[in-house]
């Protein structure tokens, strides 16, 4: 099973010069606990962005020009990096979630089961952008956040 792990502006914006446009710590607390003990798969500049492996996850870390993360798989496109998260998820009884950025994305969302998208009720600036969530996905749970500061909603769409 593949999923897509995501917070997304109302305008579709997930990030503005390989970084986040916004601070949730009820997202990253989210992000932490749906992931860990899993398999996470992700760009260079996502990784970049983040400049070390997860803990206590498998990173597959998507780039033509990397070599030898300590604590990480290094792949050159994606394709490879779906192979071996499969592979890894067959074997160790993982899940495989997909975290970035806009063109893993991309290559990501006509291939997912599942979509985990926190919905930031903003429209920030930025230059990266999620995909157009696909008509064969269908919201299957949905839940406001109150008292953060922030209009966000978690939300769990299934492809049908």
């Amino acid at each position: 099973m593949i999923n897509i792990i995501a917070a997304v502006a109302d305008n579709n914006i997930i990030g503005n010069q390989n970084q986040l446009p916004w601070t949730l710590k009820e997202d990253m607390a989210r992000f932490k606990s749906l992931t860990i003990g899993n398999i996470v798969v992700m760009g260079k500049n996502t990784y970049n962005s983040i400049s070390h492996p997860l803990k206590d996850r498998t990173n597959v870390i998507i780039s033509s020009t990397m070599h030898d993360i300590d604590g990480a798989i290094v792949v050159p496109n994606f394709d490879i990096a779906i192979q071996k998260a499969k592979e890894i998820a067959q074997k160790e009884n993982k899940q495989i979630f997909i975290c970035g950025g806009q063109c893993v994305y991309q290559s990501a969302i006509h291939t997912a089961d599942t979509l985990y998208i926190t919905h930031v009720h903003q429209k920030p600036e930025g230059d990266a952008y999620f995909p157009k969530i696909p008509d064969d996905f269908v919201k299957i749970e949905s839940t406001h956040l109150i008292d953060t500061g922030t209009n966000t909603d978690f939300c769990i769409y299934k492809r049908r």
